[in-house]
């Protein structure tokens, strides 16, 4: 039987990203946590202002970008419970938030 092998690819030789944009797969990341049946995923936070920045994207933290971008969407609501979407918000406050509204009905 004959082995195949792999070919190398060189970084070189992979086509660029471009410039203001993260690849589809980072941007998913950087945006969404992922609520599966074992546990959340894309929990952890890349919040620090240089972490794409050589791919030209600003990942720093600003309260005006806040402001402009949170919000909240209530998808169903009913006199026992309440389900919504927090938008806009980082992974790490969502749990915060959650936190405390656990412990207020409590």
């Amino acid at each position: 039987m004959e082995e195949q092998k792999t070919p190398k690819i060189s970084v070189w030789d992979l086509p660029d990203v471009p410039k203001g944009k993260l690849p589809p797969h980072l941007e998913l990341q950087r945006t969404r946590v992922l609520c599966t049946s074992d546990a959340p995923t894309h929990t952890e936070n890349i919040r620090y202002s240089g972490a794409y920045a050589s791919m030209g994207v600003d990942n720093s933290l600003q309260l005006k970008h806040f402001h402009d971008n949170f919000r909240v969407e209530v998808i169903r609501l009913n006199e026992d419970d309440m389900e919504f979407d927090m938008i806009g918000i980082d992974a790490a406050l969502a749990n915060a938030l959650r936190r405390i509204l656990i412990a207020e009905v409590c």
